[in-house]
């Protein structure tokens, strides 16, 4: 599958929520765009603006893609440091930017 332009998993389920594991392509869609990242989750694509969410605009493929879902609703990017819930994704405007990225 080629990483370039759009990449996609399979529909459905983030993961099977027992403990802290790490998703793979064939729990989730990701999609990497030129304005944004995309994540399918439960059967709902949430979309990441750079604008709203700059810590994804530069990052290397490779972390974008290393996901985790520690909790229902809740995903975690280990080689980034960011955590965030499918809330903050759907509605970022109702949360107060607290972290920055790094110039």
């Amino acid at each position: 599958m080629s990483l370039s332009g759009v990449a996609a998993g399979v529909g459905g389920p983030c993961i099977a929520h027992s403990r802290s594991t790490r998703l793979t392509i064939l729990d989730f869609g990701l999609g990497i765009l030129a304005n944004g990242l995309w994540v399918l989750c439960n059967d709902h694509k949430y979309f990441m603006p750079y604008d709203q969410f700059p810590w994804f605009k530069d990052a290397p493929i490779k972390h974008i893609f290393n996901l985790e879902e520690p909790h229902p609703g809740h995903l975690y990017w280990p080689d980034l440091d960011i955590d965030l819930s499918l809330e903050i994704i759907q509605h970022p405007k109702r949360f107060p930017r607290i972290a920055r990225a790094e110039a």
